[in-house]
């Protein structure tokens, strides 16, 4: 199997990073080493590490975004595997042993999530005795996120090849590096539940418009009919890609209406045509369906 490197990035949670960190030390798989990078906390979060844990190595760093400080722990780790863990989430007990039996099972594979609970704090610790997994595809990740950041273990080699987080992206970081894996190696999820995870009223998981439209930014990177912006060869014919536009754009302005209303769904459809270089007579067509379910948007909104 390998070794594995536990990588978890934190900013000032002082309240939770110590629940984190005894979730990993319970697990029923240990990893090789357990490295966690401090994107500047003012709160005393390193002091409560280095005190309580001294185990567990410290990187400190200015303040940037998650996927730099991720990216800084990846390059200082040396596991064979990379396991990723936010700060303010918690892995079941066997969720790395689960895991583990899969890739035994599979050698191939670039990349290994899990379904997880969220915010559920009567979450269940049972013990996995037979894991099983489902296998998700490239043109998959590039419809929605079905890997939760808590629940990866990514193969050292896959990230050699495919590179690692673009810090550019304040959002959506993470289905743009599971898109890249998936692209060369073999993907699966496992179907029970190994991870907690709890959105906090600061997580940017929480900034719905946010997320899906740096999720259109991602999918624009494929387009087969502009320059290339990634170091991998695009093999998306423009039909199939076309076709996966209008899916991810028609999901995304519908949770929008549902969840933010009217106005924040206008204003998405906007930004989809603006980002996705999409038609008129596509932009017409998305609108037509929605219109079909009783919502009247109007996609040439201007961008605020």
């Amino acid at each position: 199997m390998g070794s594995v490197s536990v990588i978890i990035p934190v900013y000032n949670r002082v309240k939770s990073i110590g629940r984190a960190l005894d979730s990993v030390l319970k697990q029923t798989y240990q990893p090789k080493e357990i490295i966690v990078v401090d994107d500047g906390s003012t709160d005393g979060t390193v002091d409560y590490i280095r005190e309580n844990y001294p185990q567990v190595t410290v990187l400190t760093q200015a303040n940037q975004v998650p996927s730099a400080a991720r990216n800084r722990g990846i390059a200082h780790s040396t596991g064979e595997w990379v396991a990723l863990l936010d700060s303010d989430d918690i892995w079941l007990p066997d969720k790395l042993r689960a895991q583990v039996q899969i890739i035994e099972k599979n050698p191939g594979l670039g990349m290994i999530g899990s379904r997880r609970y969220k915010n559920c704090y009567d979450y269940d610790e049972q013990v996995v005795k037979r894991p099983v997994a489902r296998a998700v595809s490239f043109f998959h990740f590039l419809k929605q996120t079905t890997c939760h950041t808590s629940t990866v273990l990514l193969r050292r080699e896959a990230l050699e090849k495919v590179g690692l987080f673009d810090e550019k992206l304040p959002a959506a970081e993470d289905v743009d590096l599971w898109v890249r894996i998936a692209y060369y190696y073999k993907v699966v999820q496992v179907r029970q539940h190994l991870t907690a995870v709890f959105v906090s009223k600061d997580s940017i998981s929480l900034s719905r418009k946010k997320t899906y439209y740096y999720d259109l930014h991602v999918l624009a990177k494929w387009d087969p009919g502009q320059p290339d912006t990634l170091d991998v060869e695009k093999r998306i014919s423009p039909i199939k890609y076309r076709r996966i536009v209008f899916n991810n754009t028609l999901l995304r302005a519908w949770r929008l209406y549902k969840h933010c209303g009217q106005a924040e769904a206008n204003e998405f459809l906007a930004h989809a045509r603006e980002i996705l270089g999409l038609s008129l007579i596509g932009m017409e067509a998305i609108s037509g369906y929605l219109r079909l379910r009783g919502l009247r948007l109007n996609h040439k909104t201007p961008i605020k």
